[in-house]
């Protein structure tokens, strides 16, 4: 097999079968070390035969000891599947960390997703709808799913979180998170579920900017028992190891100060669910904004994918099992009932503004 270094063109064409063997094979160290450096400072270019590929198969390291990458070149043909090695261009630098065989190969072929949706993200779409939030209230659940329906292409991460802490990185990069335009013919749709944008008040006027017709979707659980669930998920994951009552009195301090969009505020401002909802509700109007009840979700998951199916114009379509997602492990968490009744009465009020902002008592 000839060496992929030597790229006349856009591409050398190759059979899988003489392709596999060049990078099964066991490495040393040193050329460990050299395919690292020929990944970070290369990227994909975009295709053959003018038209950028469909998905990529993989990422191959060892080819003459320089980085390449294998994209459908021709599905079908006289000599059966052919594949595309086409070789990297340039890359900002970027270490990628090579351990284990096994484990370097697993590494190289997340970078080189990331690089290829990338290159590709022109020939990608935007979200036709976003679930917004909120945090543990049953995003993850409600995703999964939604990919379940044949008519909902699923995004390459669940939380693209583009709209919040990478939104600096331009629209190019969050199409690289969605499938090809091509691909979404025939009534399929595709979106994804960032549970922190619900709360964040940059985040609406950011979203109808670029994606002014999506639809969006809010989850709504009980704050009370938002906020523990929250406060539990952080302890476990050792993020948080104060008693609840100091954790209540930290996001009490912070909402007197006005301040909705901190880390340590989140925990009691992420359930004021009026002020998030009136700050959406400024760009989009409210039929394209489907508020459910989490609580409907875990109860009556079937009634629940069946009203966001329908909000978002999908065929019937059933489910065999609707398995939760992501549910919060147990811990060592103490949940006291005096720290209960405080998050009740703190979050009384701002529940009845809910309920008549939305024309319903929620719970």
């Amino acid at each position: 097999m000839r060496a992929a270094g030597r790229t006349s063109g856009c591409c050398d064409r190759y059979s899988y079968n003489d392709v596999v063997p060049a990078f099964a094979a066991p490495t040393t160290r040193k050329s460990g070390r050299a395919r690292a450096n020929a990944v970070r400072r290369r990227a994909i270019t975009p295709g053959c035969r003018s038209r950028p590929p469909e998905r990529l198969i993989d990422v191959m390291l060892g080819i003459s000891g320089s980085a390449a990458l294998l994209a459908p070149c021709a599905l079908s043909g006289p000599h059966g599947r052919e594949y595309c090695v086409t070789r990297l261009a340039s890359l900002p630098s970027r270490n990628v960390t090579l351990g284990p065989s096994r484990t370097r190969l697993g590494n190289a072929r997340r970078y080189g997703n990331t690089v290829f949706h990338r290159a590709t993200a022109p020939w990608r779409a935007l979200p036709d709808f976003i679930v917004i939030g909120a945090h543990k209230a049953g995003t993850s659940s409600l995703y999964w799913y939604l990919t379940r329906h044949p008519q909902v292409v699923r995004a390459r991460r669940k939380e693209a979180q583009f709209f919040g802490r990478s939104h600096e990185r331009g629209e190019r990069y969050y199409r690289s998170f969605f499938p090809m335009r091509r691909s979404l013919g025939g009534g399929r749709i595709t979106g994804e579920a960032s549970p922190g944008y619900l709360s964040q008040p940059k985040i609406p006027a950011r979203v109808a900017g670029l994606v002014p017709d999506a639809r969006l979707i809010a989850l709504l659980r009980n704050p009370v028992q938002r906020a523990i669930s929250q406060y539990r998920f952080y302890y476990s994951k050792g993020w948080e190891q104060r008693p609840l009552s100091e954790a209540i009195d930290e996001g009490i301090r912070h909402n007197e100060e006005g301040d909705d969009d901190s880390w340590k505020a989140g925990m009691l401002s992420r359930g004021l669910y009026e002020r998030h909802l009136r700050r959406w509700y400024e760009h989009f109007d409210q039929d394209r904004l489907l508020v459910v009840k989490s609580e409907t979700l875990f109860g009556e998951p079937e009634k629940a994918y069946r009203i966001v199916t329908d909000f978002l114009g999908l065929e019937p379509h059933g489910l065999d099992k609707f398995p939760p997602r992501n549910v919060t492990r147990p811990s060592d968490a103490v949940v006291d009932d005096e720290s209960v009744a405080r998050l009740e009465q703190f979050f009384s009020e701002p529940n009845e503004r809910l309920f008549a902002l939305l024309g319903e008592r929620l719970w």
